[in-house]
């Protein structure tokens, strides 16, 4: 997916994970995939968000014009997440 989204230009927002890992992801995956663009990260509150929180992220995966949001929370969190936010948030596909 990614060397794919490289070569057609999608654009790749990583959410979850502790302070941090989405950064180095981001880092390590730019290394090996030149080109690949990850456009933002977000790690959320050990908890569901709050109205104002959702609506920042929102507002965010709105500007940046992501493509993927890979979720990276846990089983069954990441689950419920996605399907929660299904619609609600401005990507085209979202991704455990």
């Amino acid at each position: 997916m990614c060397q794919r989204s490289v070569d057609r230009g999608y654009r790749h927002f990583l959410y979850g994970g502790k302070e941090g890992v989405a950064e180095e992801l981001r880092e390590e995956l730019t290394r090996r995939f030149p080109g690949l663009q990850i456009v933002g990260t977000y790690t959320p509150p050990f908890r569901p968000l709050n109205s104002g929180e959702e609506e920042s992220l929102r507002l965010q995966l709105e500007e940046v014009k992501a493509d993927i949001l890979w979720c990276g929370l846990s089983t069954p969190k990441q689950e419920r997440f996605m399907a929660a936010y299904i619609g609600r948030l401005p990507v085209k596909m979202m991704v455990e």
